[in-house]
């Protein structure tokens, strides 16, 4: 649930799309709706509150109206509480239960509290459709099975994948997507690449091959005798 619903689905790593095998389907829809009714909505200063407004009038009108295309399909929707004030920015926790594939909600981010569940037959479909999107920021596979998780995350087109785990983010290590996902990383050794240009700087060494040391007078002497071994081993 925090992985799909935390800081009311404003996550770029959120959740939103959920792939369930078919025997496992129906018992995890029914505990998700559960979940989802039982959260509480209210203000941020309210600190019972486990879902606030969302950012602003425009984004709430556009997670809205994603959510109108839905039931204008016919879409199953199941929601949680739609909030204490009819004028606040509220959008309910709202649970997609096998939408349409072309709805927009099924294509791009909504950036809100809402989450796809979607049936598969098995593992193998639930990659294809996962990696049937034009974004590749995170994806994480529960499973029991680790040399199932292993083959799946190594297939994956994601950024970031998390075995039975969402949202986990460590600052030593690099984070960023693939395909339409952003380009560069945020944190680790790599974040400062996009604001940096490389340099690459090279010295010709082929006078040394005759001893010309005075062509590189400022090179120390171990450096020849360490060029003159390499050269020998190379061409000898």
């Amino acid at each position: 649930m925090t992985g799909s619903f935390l800081n009311q689905g404003q996550v770029c790593a959120a959740s939103s799309r959920i792939y369930i095998e078919a025997p496992l389907f129906d018992t995890l829809v029914s505990g998700f709706e559960q979940a989802v009714k039982s959260l509480q909505v209210g203000p941020g200063m309210q600190e019972t509150a486990q879902i606030n407004p969302v950012v602003s009038r425009a984004h709430c009108d556009k997670v809205a109206a994603y959510l109108e295309e839905a039931r204008q399909q016919k879409a199953e929707l199941i929601s949680g509480s739609a909030g204490p004030d009819a004028g606040g920015y509220y959008i309910p926790p709202t649970l997609v239960v096998n939408p349409d594939a072309g709805l927009r909600l099924s294509r791009e981010e909504v950036f809100g509290p809402v989450v796809n569940l979607v049936r598969v037959a098995d593992g193998e479909e639930a990659l294809r459709l996962a990696n049937d999107s034009d974004f590749g920021l995170t994806a994480s596979v529960w499973t029991r099975d680790l040399t199932q998780a292993l083959n799946y995350t190594d297939r994956l087109q994601a950024g970031t994948v998390w075995v039975n785990s969402h949202t986990l983010i460590d600052a030593n290590l690099p984070f960023g997507g693939m395909k339409q996902s952003g380009t560069g990383r945020d944190f680790g050794p790599d974040c400062s690449d996009g604001l940096v240009r490389n340099q690459i700087r090279l010295r010709a060494l082929l006078a040394l091959r005759r001893g010309r040391r005075k062509a590189f007078p400022d090179a120390p002497l171990a450096d020849f005798r360490s060029f003159s071994l390499l050269w020998k081993a190379i061409f000898a």
